[in-house]
């Protein structure tokens, strides 16, 4: 279910910014002509959607009995630091990859994570900032 849905997200958002990209570019630059207002406001639904979905999923990750704490590396297996791991870029990635073998979508996920890591985060997969909403998929959705 977890990496279903990751790539799934993904997915739709390379989709989104594939076809509504220069349309949403021209409504933030003041120069949109209303041509493709439906499917704007049915964009801006979409991440607020999601950011809904994904907040549960971090919840219910939360939960997840079978992540120790015990012994003496009970600090690192707290669920924040594990899920940040589980995120890591490359893992993630490979994880997509070897579930959705779909190349020319891998290719273009990593794209966007390169993206998303270089535009001023430190780490794609980190988990500080308010409330601990600074995940790869946190990013990705606030993009």
């Amino acid at each position: 279910f977890f990496w279903k849905w990751v790539h799934q997200m993904l997915h739709d958002s390379l989709d989104w910014r594939n076809e509504l990209g220069s349309c949403i570019d021209n409504a933030k630059s003041g120069q949109c002509e209303n041509k493709c207002n439906s499917k704007c406001e049915c964009f801006a639904k979409w991440p607020q959607q999601k950011e809904k979905e994904w907040k549960n999923i971090v919840e219910h990750f939360k939960k997840q009995k079978d992540i120790d704490q015990k012994g003496f590396l009970a600090v690192l297996m707290k669920h924040e630091i594990v899920l940040e791991q589980v995120l890591d870029k490359d893992l993630l990635l490979k994880s997509i990859k070897d579930t959705h073998a779909d190349a020319k979508d891998i290719e273009h996920i990593r794209k966007m994570l390169n993206v998303e890591e270089t535009s001023g985060a430190s780490s794609v997969s980190g988990i500080g900032g308010a409330n601990g909403q600074n995940t790869t998929i946190d990013k990705i959705l606030k993009h």
